[in-house]
Formats: structure tokens, C-alpha cells, sequence
């Protein structure tokens, strides 16, 4: 799966961290007085830590966290940190920054932290533990989703993949802050990996590859 999205930069800052479930309650009232409430949760749903090792023997982790939106109104999902830790639950590292696809979601809908890095002092035959810190809030922009087309995957003679095609800006704005992530699953539809890039800004109605 392919997606497009735009920045959620006017979203609040606020925020709860967690790696299971965040809970705010706000209320609005209609025209007709009652009172609704929206509820803004999430649930981390699956989470996997992949270890590696290249060609100089450095232990890389990959970490994959899927977050389901299970409140009742728009979530917008911050960049997040991973915690690693070992078998005996001892913090060995941490990584900053983890980026999420996409950063807004509408309830029922899931997102995606992903995050590869070299752990030091790693050894490949033990076992760690992704622990994900979450920031989460209500969503203040609607969900903008540009239009992906000409979408191709190829593995290349080194057992790369590589994906390419074309985003269209199917808004009225410019968009100059988007990325197009390539989400990657298994026969079973568990998230085995992500790619990502940054095309160049689009005027309405234009198109461009990556």
C-alpha cells in the first residue's frame, strides 16, 4: 500500500505518551443541546523488533509498531521514540524521532512506526524488545490523502527493493511538506517493512515520481 500524506503541522503539541492506550474526553454541543463526547484513543496492535547484521558486523534493529485509531474522531500521531530493551527488561538504547505513515488517521484506520538503526555493542543472538513512547492528540486538519498512480516494485541483483511511480496533488493548495510511504506486507498482512521519500513540492493538479 501506497499513500501520500500531508503534515499535520497545526495539530497541539499536547500530549500523553504511552505504548498501550491514550484516553482524552471532549465535548461539544450540537444545535439541538445535546451534548456528544469524542473520544480520542489508540491501541498499539502489533509490534516487531527484527535484528541484523551487515557486511561489517554491525547488529541493525528494525522496529515496526502498528497503531489502530479506536476513539471516535480523527487522530493526528506525532514522530514517537523507541526504547529498546533486553530479556531481562534492562534499557540497552534508544531512538529518537520515529517517523509514523501516516501521521493522520480516522478511527478504525492504522498507522505505522517504523524505524532502522544500528545498535551498539549489539549481539544478534540475543533478544530485545521494542517499548514505543506515543504521542498522540485530536487531529485539528482533515486527513489529505494525494493521489498514488504508475506504482511498480522490483527487487534489484543485490536483493534491494525498490519502489517507483507518481503522486498527483489532488488538492486546491500547494502541498511542499508530504511523503509517500511504500508500506510492506506478508501473506498474512503483517507489516514486514516501509520505505519513505520526499518528493518536491506540487501545485495543484500537478504530478511527480519518486
Amino acid at each position: 500500500t501506497t499513500n501520500g500524506t500531508t503534515d499535520n503541522s497545526q495539530a497541539t503539541t499536547d500530549s500523553t505518551n504511552g505504548n498501550n492506550q491514550l484516553t482524552t474526553d471532549s465535548q461539544q454541543t450540537t444545535e439541538d443541546k445535546t451534548t456528544v463526547k469524542e473520544k480520542t484513543e489508540y491501541e498499539v496492535i502489533s509490534n516487531t523488533c527484527k535484528l541484523g547484521v551487515n557486511s561489517i558486523g554491525t547488529v541493525w534493529i528494525e522496529g515496526i509498531v502498528v497503531v489502530e485509531n479506536t476513539g471516535t474522531t480523527n487522530l493526528y500521531l506525532k514522530s514517537g521514540k523507541f526504547d529498546i530493551e533486553d530479556s531481562a527488561g534492562h534499557l540497552v538504547a534508544t531512538e529518537d524521532y520515529i517517523s509514523v505513515y501516516p501521521t493522520v488517521i480516522a478511527p478504525g484506520e492504522k498507522a505505522i512506526y517504523y524505524g532502522s538503526f544500528s545498535l551498539d555493542n549489539g549481539d544478534v543472538n540475543a533478544e530485545y524488545k521494542i517499548v514505543p513512547n506515543i504521542s498522540a492528540d485530536k487531529a485539528k486538519v482533515p486527513i489529505e490523502r494525494l493521489a498514488v498512480s504508475d506504482f511498480s516494485i522490483s527487487e534489484d541483483k543485490y536483493g534491494y527493493i525498490k519502489a517507483i511511480g507518481r503522486v498527483e496533488n489532488t488538492t486546491e493548495e500547494e502541498q511542499s511538506l508530504y511523503t509517500v510511504a511504500t508500506i510492506m506486507y506478508d501473506a498474512n498482512e503483517n507489516v514486514i517493512g516501509v520505505m519513505y521519500t520526499y518528493p518536491d513540492k506540487l501545485a495543484p493538479g500537478a504530478k511527480t515520481s519518486f
